[in-house]
């Protein structure tokens, strides 16, 4: 990925009707998938600032980030997202610290979906659209936000192979721009995925 550095080789676009088609088209053609991804923070390359594991997106309304074992608690990380709530969880049982999705740069494309990514309605969100060599990058933003109580927060660009339009991953930067970067690879596709693999489980069996 790193799309996003406009260099004399990348072709910035100007956001017009057929580039925003083209946008709605990349958004409509995720698919439910699964796969491991590669967690990166920062601009730092350093080892000890990535993290990697297995996910599963039900796009746009459900995420699981379940982290490789830490190597000296061995316990598994997961972080959940699903409809309107982030729940983490230090281990699978554990109580989930919940967050409202809409404070985040996520919120973005699940309030665009209800609307089935309408042009009309995703045109004020999408600030850049790039593409460089068999990459395509764009960012969404919420035009009128700066943050606080029902506002999205901070920008998330989303990265495509050009030609298979298969989501390769994407940068989310808060309004502290706090930068995350998640890559995702070895990725198998389905029509939807089953609705308790996004449940949060705690300590007594109680789904979220």
């Amino acid at each position: 990925m790193g799309a996003t550095n406009t260099k004399a080789n990348t072709k910035v676009a100007q956001l017009t009707p057929e580039k925003l088609r083209l946008v709605q088209s990349y958004l409509t053609a995720i698919k439910a998938q699964t796969g491991q991804f590669e967690q990166s923070f920062g601009n730092s390359n350093s080892s000890s600032e990535k993290r990697h594991g297995q996910y599963w997106l039900d796009f746009p309304y459900r995420f699981r980030f379940a982290y490789a074992a830490n190597p000296k608690t061995k316990k598994q990380q997961i972080i959940t997202i699903n409809k309107t709530w982030i729940s983490i969880q230090d281990y699978a049982g554990a109580q989930a610290n919940r967050f409202p999705s809409a404070i985040t740069p996520l919120a973005v494309l699940q309030n665009r979906a209800k609307a089935g990514f309408a042009l009309a309605d995703i045109a004020p969100y999408v600030v850049a659209y790039e593409v460089r060599g068999q990459q395509t990058a764009f960012t969404l933003r919420d035009p009128s936000s700066k943050g606080g109580k029902h506002k999205i927060g901070g920008r998330l660009t989303l990265y495509f192979n050009s030609i298979t339009r298969q989501l390769l991953g994407w940068q989310a930067v808060d309004l502290q721009n706090q930068k995350v970067q998640v890559r995702f690879f070895n990725v198998k596709y389905s029509d939807s995925l089953a609705p308790h693999l996004f449940f949060v489980q705690e300590d007594e069996n109680v789904a979220r």
